[in-house]
């Protein structure tokens, strides 16, 4: 043990190194040197350096030394033990056998480690920064694409509002160019059947002037017939009355003719026939068989007053049958009546004491209210909407499709009506549905009809699904006013009592229809031709206002309180026009005469020719405006003066020749108006 590695030059053979925890390391006869190669194991001071633990050996012939020195130079591990046997074996082979010391590498090995775990902290903590700076720059990545992908997106939307925009227009181009196209059409249509109206009209109107003239022909020979048994009876009663005349004188004489009884028998030689009396005999047997005519004026007098006159005609009393049938009559008629009134009340449970439909006067208050407020609550386009169905109701049940044509309407007949009135008739027909024009909308066979209009309006509205619905009252309120218009109408096309108290000739009524048709044309010609000067005048001023206010001109407010003029005054404040010939060649209109109104010709005329200088606010094609004339020899007005206007506005002279009450009831607005006096430069 004391010579040193580097002394040994003897080939040996390759041995396991084992470690000092390996049991069985050395054989039974090497157990002496236990305890030693123990202790030096365990003391620190056995620990050599690599240097003198290696051994110079020889290891040309055998290959694998080398391979043993580079596991000598590795760490000591724990290598598979060879058994006694093999230990034997070599010790004969190797007699000079060498005990070679173990070399703890262990805190070469923990520094080794310790390296290596400093070296993988490091390595970790650098791939834990490379693993956050990739996540930061991931997380900008993302943001910056989250920022593109946001400004692509809304530059797609904007391009798609844009391509969703020039559609939409296009669609609106197309739209009015079919829109127009239509309205063409439909101005070509109505055109076609307005004339296909008015020859329809034309027919009509001849159908219902010969039904006419066939009805007055009929009442024509009814009156015929009933002045000459007038006249007859005229005559009758005066040649009653000229024979029952006789002179004072002549009736003395024949007092003082009378023969006495003792001269009964004696003849008186100056006694006289009465002449006449045979023909009055025959002319009152004549007015018994003729009976009493329809134009007998009737004077009523108390039955206590009434006189017991008999005259020589009455030679004994009336038959009895002629007093007991007006009582029988009488008797029939309440019997009946009771009759009627039991079925209703035990049968058709009909109790009329007990009206439901009869309510307080505070009740129809209330409902008169809330009528007033649904009807206030409603659009213009809903009025016009239940207006047109309950137009269509009325043309489908009655047949007709103007309201022209409501004038050969077959009223009720007054025996149904009565019946149904005051007995136990049927009432209104179902199928054939037709008022009693005599009566109102509220009379009980009018309101039974108006009932069964309701019913079939409600069906229809269940059945068509209307997007409008109403209440009771005020669909029946509807149909009642509807019913009201058409009773004007027919009342207008039966004949009147003229001047001379006869009735109107077909020709008449004719005449008349047609001088009404022709001023209620007139009056919607003006009312039509005025609010298409106001709306026109309104149009120019806005647009020039408008026009001036972007072009920040000086006349600006000189336009602007011609705006306020023509708006305040209204629609009810532009004069009306009537058509006129001038020179028998050009048609004119002539302004009619506003005597309440201030004198603002001028104002109007600086708007009116505003429109045919700038061809901005209206094109140059269409008809051209027609001539209009004022002058002081015009008609006047006939529509009413406007209340509330400021006191600017009306004229002071007509103002000053007005009474207090008169002013009072214009209700003049205290409202400031600044009159301004505006030429054109």
């Amino acid at each position: 043990m004391s010579e040193t590695p580097h002394h040994v030059h003897a080939r040996i053979e390759q041995e396991n190194i084992q470690t000092a925890n390996d049991t069985n390391l050395f054989d039974d006869d090497e157990m002496e040197d236990e305890s030693q190669t123990r202790f030096q194991f365990d003391t620190p001071k056995c620990v050599v350096s690599q240097e003198d633990s290696t051994m110079d050996l020889d290891v040309a012939s055998q290959p694998h030394v080398a391979s043993q020195h580079h596991v000598a130079s590795q760490p000591p591990t724990r290598a598979a033990l060879p058994d006694r046997g093999e230990k034997r074996a070599a010790n004969s082979v190797l007699p000079d056998k060498r005990r070679i010391k173990e070399v703890d590498y262990s805190e070469k090995l923990r520094e080794t480690v310790y390296s290596q775990e400093e070296l993988i902290r490091n390595m970790q903590t650098q791939v834990e920064k490379q693993k956050n700076e990739h996540e930061q720059n991931m997380k900008e990545m993302k943001r910056q694409w989250d920022t593109t992908l946001r400004e692509r997106q809304e530059q797609l939307a904007t391009a798609q509002e844009e391509i969703e925009r020039t559609r939409v227009q296009q669609l609106a181009r197309e739209r009015e160019q079919r829109e127009a196209e239509l309205c063409e059409t439909l101005a070509q249509r109505e055109e076609a059947l307005k004339r296909k109206t008015n020859e329809e009209l034309r027919e009509r109107e001849s159908a219902i002037l010969a039904e006419m003239d066939r009805r007055f022909q009929q009442e024509v020979l009814k009156l015929k017939a009933r002045t000459c048994f007038a006249e007859k009876e005229s005559e009758l009663a005066k040649m009653e009355q000229r024979f029952s005349r006789r002179p004072r004188s002549q009736d003395e004489d024949v007092d003082m003719n009378i023969p006495m009884p003792g001269d009964a028998g004696q003849p008186s030689p100056c006694a006289k026939p009465r002449p006449g009396n045979s023909s009055l005999d025959a002319i009152k047997r004549i007015k018994k068989t003729r009976g009493i005519t329809h134009r007998v004026r009737l004077v009523s007098v108390g039955s206590e007053e009434v006189p017991q006159q008999h005259s020589s005609e009455d030679n004994g009393p009336l038959p009895s049958q002629h007093d007991t049938q007006p009582a029988t009559t009488m008797e029939d008629a309440i019997a009946r009546g009771v009759e009627a009134a039991l079925r209703r009340v035990l049968i058709d449970k009909e109790f009329p004491l007990t009206n439901k439909h009869k309510h307080s006067p505070r009740r129809k208050r209330v409902e008169e209210k809330e009528l007033r407020q649904e009807k206030a609550a409603e659009k213009s386009y809903e009025r016009e909407f239940i207006l047109g169905e309950v137009r269509r109701l009325f043309k489908d049940v009655f047949s007709i499709s103007q309201d022209s044509d409501f004038m050969l309407h077959e009223p009720a007949s007054h025996d149904d009506v009565y019946a149904y009135e005051y007995e136990d008739g049927p009432g209104p027909n179902c199928n054939r549905l037709a008022f009693d024009l005599k009566g109102g909308p509220k009379s009980p066979w009018n309101d039974k009809v108006v009932g069964l209009l309701l019913e079939e309006l409600h069906r229809r509205g269940d059945q068509e699904s209307w997007p409008f619905r109403r209440s009771e009252a005020y669909f029946k309120e509807v149909l009642q006013d509807r019913y009201k218009r058409l009773r004007t109408v027919w009342m207008a096309a039966q004949p009147k009592v003229t001047a001379k108290g006869g009735l109107e000739t077909p020709a008449e009524v004719e005449q008349r229809l047609i001088t009404k048709k022709d001023e209620s044309l007139k009056v919607t010609r003006q009312t039509t031709r005025r609010k298409n000067k106001y709306s026109r005048r309104v149009t120019v001023l806005d647009h020039l206002v408008k026009y001036k206010t972007d072009e920040d001109e000086e006349d600006l407010p000189a336009w602007q309180w011609l705006q306020k003029l023509v708006r305040t005054l209204g629609e009810a404040g532009m004069s009306s026009e009537e058509s006129d010939v001038e020179n028998d060649i050009e048609t004119v209109l002539r302004v009619k005469n506003m005597t309440w109104r201030r004198a603002i010709e001028r104002e109007l005329d600086i708007i009116d020719h505003q429109r045919m200088l700038d061809d901005d606010i209206f094109a140059p094609q269409g008809s051209k405006p027609m001539k209009r004339i004022r002058s002081s020899g015009n008609p006047k007005t006939s529509r009413t003066e406007m209340d509330g206007l400021p006191k600017a506005l009306y004229n002071e002279e007509w103002l000053a020749g007005l009474t207090k009450r008169q002013i009072e009831r214009l209700s003049i607005s205290d409202e400031k108006f600044n009159w301004l006096r505006v030429a054109v430069a």
